[in-house]
């Protein structure tokens, strides 16, 4: 009896911290559903063309380092937009969030252009996996966010 009062308590205490921290989704639930989508297709398309397991192994190993990436970058670029300034001083400007964002949106175009600059180089297999798996990366890890903050 004791024990479920306790175990209630401390339940009941867990969900008031997290419903106070917890942040609101920024965009509609539409993009979650075309990242679903996309998520579905990619992993659709890649069973479909990679044969191989090892390839298919490729695939999935650097598609949950996608998946990481992806989902650390997301995670940081909200925590930006809801954290305030650690300077309370009305005199002193907020944080130029811009420069971040620039920078994220460099790094990401990066990623996504490195597979079309070496397409020449690499082998076909491992050009596509990079493509597709970049692709699976930035959906999953926009359905992951979206469940999180829900």
């Amino acid at each position: 009896m004791l024990r479920k009062i306790v175990h209630k308590c401390c339940v009941e205490e867990i969900q008031v911290k997290t419903e106070k921290t917890k942040q609101r989704y920024p965009h509609s639930t539409l993009r979650v559903f075309w990242s679903a989508i996309l998520a579905v297709l990619s992993v659709i398309l890649a069973l479909l063309l990679l044969h191989d397991a090892f390839w298919l192994l490729l695939y999935f190993l650097n598609s949950l380092v996608f998946i990481a990436a992806m989902y650390i970058v997301k995670t940081r670029i909200f925590s930006m937009e809801d954290e305030p300034s650690k300077d309370s001083d009305d005199t002193q400007p907020t944080r130029p969030y811009w420069k971040a964002m620039a920078l994220t949106l460099l790094v990401l175009v990066t990623i996504a252009a490195i597979p079309l600059l070496l397409a020449g180089i690499l082998h076909p297999y491992l050009w596509f996996i990079l493509i597709i798996s970049f692709i699976l990366g930035t959906s999953v890890s926009e359905i992951m966010l979206y469940l999180r903050m829900k």
